[in-house]
C-alpha cells in the first residue's frame, strides 16, 4: 500500500489501466474528458478489450455539469463501450482495476485531481495505491454497492417524470424522441432513500412547441410571442395567415418539445438478486428517470423465459426483444388470427406453425391445416421458406382423391336428408324420431356405440307409439259394446254375410301381426262377434249403425295403423346401411391417415362446392375431436382453419355443418388437447361464439369499421388506443393479446 498524490498519480493509474484485462471501475464526483483521455491513453493504444468498464459520477446541481463536460465525457465513454451511472450524493473517489490494483483518495478525474510535474493540480490531493487482493476486493464490493443504488446515464435515458403521476400512469417529458408502445423502466428514490423501479409502456407520445400556449387568454397574450402569433392567426385572408406564420416560424425557430404518458405495468421488486414483478400500489415520484426497458425484464413480464419456444417476431418499439407465444395455451385454449388481405396474417400463421410443430411432435401430436387456397403446400414460395427447417417426411398433403374418400362416407347430422341417406320415404313423424335418435347418439364416443344408440332410440319410439295406438283403438271398439246400446234395440234379423265380410277384413289386417297390441285388437273383435251371434236383431241393428254411425270412425282408427312408424322393412334397411359404413357418425377413415406426428395439409383449393368444404371440415374436426376424447387427450392435435369465416359464418344456417363442429372444438377441445387456430380477414362475419373461445389473438391491419368494432366487442384486452392503430399497421405488424402472452404487445413479424 503506497501513498499517492496528484503530482504523480497520473502515470501510475494510466499504467494500471493500460494493463487491465477484466475490469476498470471508476468512481469520481467530477470527470473532465481531457483528463480521462490521458488516463485511458495506454489502454486505447494497446487496443485493450476489457469486458467491464464502468463510471459512477455525481449529478445533483448545475455546478456538477459546469465541471464535468458531460457531452464529451459520454462520447468518450461510448467509444470504449463503458456504462455510466450517477448518484446525487456520491463524494467517493476511487478506482478498481481487475482483482489486483486499486486507488482511493481525494482526487476527482480532473486536471486538479491528476496533475503532472509540468502542470500539477491547483489543490493538494492525496490518496493510497492498493495492490493487496483482499483490500482490492473490499473496494470492488463498495463499488458494486454504490452501483446498485445509482441511476443510468446513457443513451437509454428517455426523460423524466414531471406532472401528475399515480400508481397507474405517469406523465413525463423527454430528452429524446419517443414512440407509441415502447416499454420503459422508471427509476427513483422513495422517502427512505431506497431505490425503486417500475416497468411501463408509453401509451401517448406528444409533440408540441415549448413556447406555444394554445389558450389565447388575455393573460397569456401578455407574452410577446403569443401576442404575435395571436395577431397573425387573426388575419382575415388565409393566404396572409399562411405566409406570415411561415415567416414567423422560420424566424423564431420554435423548439419542439416531446412529452408523453406512461401506463404503469408492474413494480420491479428485488428479492435478493432475483427481480420480481408485482402489482404497483404507490404513486410514481416526480423527477423519476425514464429509460428504455431491459430485454430480460420484458421477457419476465411477457412470459418469454422458456427456452424451447420459437420467436414469432420482435417487439415493434423494443426491437431487441423477441416475442414468443405459449404453445400450451394455444393447444388448450385456441387462437384467432385477424387481418386484411396482404397484412401478413397468413405468413405469421405459417411461421407459428413451423415453430410449434417441433414442440407438438415431441408430444406425439399433429397439425391439421384446412388450406382453402393452397397457400400451405410446400411448393408455395412462402410456405417453402417457412418449412425449410422441417423434414419433408413430416409434411403430408392430402390430395383431392383422399378428400373424396372422406366424402364417400356420408355423415349423419341434425341437418341430414334422411330420405336420401337411407333411400326411403319417411313420414314427418318418422323424421322426427330419426332426429331424436341422432341427438341421443351424440353423447356416445365411438362409431359403434353411436350406431347402437341410434337404432335403440328408433325402436323405443316405435314401440311407444304402438302401445298408444292399441289403447286408442280398443277404447273406440269398446264404445260399441255397452249396456245402453243393447237396451235401445231389440235385434231379430242379422245380415250375417255382410257383417262376416266386414269382420274378415278387420281380422285379415290383424292376422300376421304378432305384437301384443295387435293380438288384443283381434281378441276384442272376436268377443264382439260371439255376442252378436246370440241375438239376430242385435246383429241387424249393429250392422246398420256400424255402417251409419261408426264405420267412418273405425276406418279412421284402422287406417292409422297402416301408417305405423318404420313399417315393413324400413328399420332393417336403416340398420343395413349403417352397418355397411356408407352412412355413419364419424369419419373413421380419416383418423387412420393422421395417426403419425406430422403436419397434414388438406388442399381444398379445387373443391368448388362450399357444401363439400363444410362437410370436409365438419367430418375431420368431429373425427379428430372424437379420437381425442376416446384417448382422454392423448391424441393431441392443432386444427388450423384458413378463411374461417366461411366455415363458421355469423348466423350460420342449419345447413352449415362445419360451424357446429368448430364450436364443439372451441368449447370442449381444451379438455382433450384439441386446439384451433382460426384465420380470417373478416372478424365481423365469423361466428362470435367461436371467436369468443379463442383466448389468444394476433391482430394485423384491419380497415373495415365493422371488423374493428367486432373485435372491440369480443376481445376485452383491446383498448380504444390499440384499435385506433389497426388501420395504419404496416404489413407484418400486429398486436398479440390474450393468455398466450401476458401483456398485449405490438410485434413485427420478421
Amino acid at each position: 500500500m503506497d501513498l499517492l498524490t496528484n503530482r504523480g498519480n497520473l502515470d501510475r493509474v494510466k499504467k494500471a489501466f493500460s494493463g487491465a484485462k477484466k475490469r476498470i471501475w471508476i468512481c469520481s464526483g467530477w470527470v473532465r474528458s481531457g483528463t480521462l483521455e490521458q488516463l485511458l491513453e495506454g489502454f486505447k493504444d494497446s487496443k485493450g478489450k476489457v469486458p467491464d468498464i464502468r463510471f459512477i459520477v455525481r449529478l445533483d446541481k448545475k455546478k456538477d455539469l459546469e465541471i464535468t463536460d458531460i457531452e464529451n465525457f459520454l462520447k468518450l465513454a461510448d467509444s470504449v463501450k463503458a456504462e455510466v451511472r450517477y448518484l446525487s450524493t456520491v463524494h467517493a473517489k476511487f478506482n478498481v482495476v481487475d482483482d489486483s490494483y486499486a486507488t482511493v483518495g481525494s482526487f476527482n478525474v480532473t486536471g486538479g485531481g491528476y496533475g503532472t510535474e509540468n502542470k500539477p493540480g491547483n489543490n493538494d490531493e492525496m490518496g493510497l495505491e492498493i495492490t493487496d487482493p483482499e483490500k482490492v476486493k473490499e473496494l470492488a464490493q463498495e463499488f458494486e454497492s454504490l452501483w446498485e443504488k445509482s441511476f443510468s446515464l446513457d443513451k437509454n435515458v428517455l426523460g423524466f417524470v414531471l406532472g401528475e403521476a399515480d400508481n397507474r400512469s405517469a406523465d413525463f417529458v423527454c430528452v429524446t424522441e419517443i414512440e407509441y408502445g415502447k416499454y420503459v423502466e422508471i427509476e427513483s428514490e422513495d422517502y427512505d432513500g431506497e431505490k425503486r423501479r417500475w416497468l411501463g409502456k408509453i401509451v401517448k407520445p406528444v409533440a408540441h412547441d415549448s413556447e406555444f400556449l394554445p389558450d389565447f387568454t388575455p393573460e397569456n397574450r401578455l407574452n410577446p410571442q403569443v401576442a404575435e402569433m395571436y395577431e397573425v392567426l387573426n388575419k382575415k385572408n388565409p393566404a396572409v395567415r399562411f405566409a406570415m406564420m411561415t415567416a414567423l416560424i422560420n424566424e423564431k425557430g420554435f423548439t419542439q418539445l416531446r412529452s408523453g404518458t406512461i401506463e404503469i405495468c408492474k413494480e420491479i421488486v428485488n428479492f435478493g438478486k432475483e427481480e420480481k414483478l408485482e402489482r404497483n400500489r404507490v404513486a410514481v415520484p416526480a423527477c423519476s428517470v425514464v429509460t428504455t426497458a431491459r430485454p430480460e425484464i420484458l421477457h419476465r413480464l411477457l412470459g418469454f423465459e422458456e427456452k424451447d419456444l420459437y420467436p414469432v417476431g420482435k417487439l415493434t418499439s423494443n426491437k431487441d426483444v423477441e416475442v414468443f407465444i405459449d404453445y400450451n395455451k394455444i393447444l388448450t385454449q385456441h387462437m384467432a388470427v385477424f387481418g386484411t388481405t396482404g397484412s401478413g396474417k397468413s405468413y405469421f400463421t405459417k411461421k407459428f406453425i413451423s415453430g410449434i410443430f417441433p414442440w407438438l411432435k415431441n408430444q406425439k401430436g399433429r397439425i391439421v391445416i384446412f388450406d382453402t387456397h393452397g397457400e400451405y403446400i410446400p411448393g408455395n414460395k412462402d410456405a417453402g421458406e417457412l418449412y425449410s427447417g422441417i423434414d419433408s417426411k413430416d409434411i403430408t398433403v392430402l390430395d383431392e382423391k383422399m378428400i373424396l374418400k372422406i366424402l364417400e362416407k356420408k355423415i349423419l347430422t341434425e341437418e341430414s336428408d334422411f330420405d336420401l341417406l337411407f333411400n326411403s320415404a319417411f313420414t314427418e313423424y318418422e323424421k322426427k324420431i330419426l332426429l331424436n335418435a341422432f341427438e341421443a347418439s351424440t353423447a356416445e364416443i365411438s362409431e359403434e356405440k353411436k350406431r347402437n344408440r341410434f337404432i335403440e332410440i328408433i325402436k323405443e319410439k316405435r314401440e311407444e307409439e304402438k302401445e298408444i295406438d292399441s289403447q286408442y283403438i280398443n277404447q273406440k271398439l269398446e264404445e260399441l259394446d255397452n249396456e245402453a246400446f243393447d237396451e235401445k234395440y231389440a235385434f231379430k234379423n242379422f245380415f250375417e254375410k255382410d257383417f262376416k265380410a266386414y269382420f274378415a277384413v278387420l281380422s285379415e289386417y290383424a292376422d300376421g301381426k304378432t305384437t301384443e297390441g295387435k293380438q288384443k285388437k283381434k281378441d276384442t273383435l272376436e268377443s264382439i262377434f260371439l255376442k252378436i251371434e246370440q241375438d239376430p236383431k242385435f246383429k241387424e241393428e249393429l250392422l246398420k249403425h256400424i255402417k251409419k254411425l261408426r264405420f267412418a270412425e273405425i276406418s279412421k282408427v284402422f287406417s292409422k295403423t297402416e301408417e305405423k312408424a318404420f313399417a315393413g322393412e324400413k328399420l332393417e334397411k336403416i340398420q343395413k346401411i349403417l352397418e355397411s359404413g356408407k352412412v355413419g357418425f364419424i369419419s373413421e377413415q380419416f383418423i387412420e391417415n393422421i395417426k403419425e406426428s406430422k403436419i397434414y395439409i388438406l388442399n381444398l383449393k379445387n373443391m368448388n362446392s362450399i357444401e363439400d368444404r363444410w362437410r370436409v371440415v365438419s367430418s375431420v374436426c368431429d373425427s379428430v375431436f372424437s379420437e381425442a376424447k376416446k384417448t382422454d387427450g392423448a391424441f393431441k392435435s392443432l386444427l388450423v382453419v384458413e378463411e374461417a369465416h366461411n366455415y363458421a359464418p355469423q348466423s350460420a344456417g342449419r345447413g352449415c355443418v362445419s360451424a357446429k363442429s368448430l364450436l364443439n372444438v372451441t368449447s370442449e377441445g381444451r379438455k382433450f388437447n384439441t386446439g384451433l387456430v382460426a384465420v380470417t380477414q373478416r372478424p365481423a362475419n365469423i361466428d362470435k361464439s367461436v371467436i369468443a373461445q379463442c383466448n389468444t389473438s394476433a391482430i394485423f391491419r384491419l380497415i373495415n369499421n365493422a371488423d374493428i368494432k367486432a373485435l372491440d366487442d369480443i376481445i376485452e384486452t383491446i383498448s380504444k388506443q390499440i384499435s385506433n392503430q389497426l388501420p395504419v399497421y404496416e404489413t407484418g405488424q400486429c398486436i398479440l393479446t390474450g393468455i398466450g402472452v401476458r401483456e398485449p404487445v405490438e410485434v413485427d413479424v420478421g
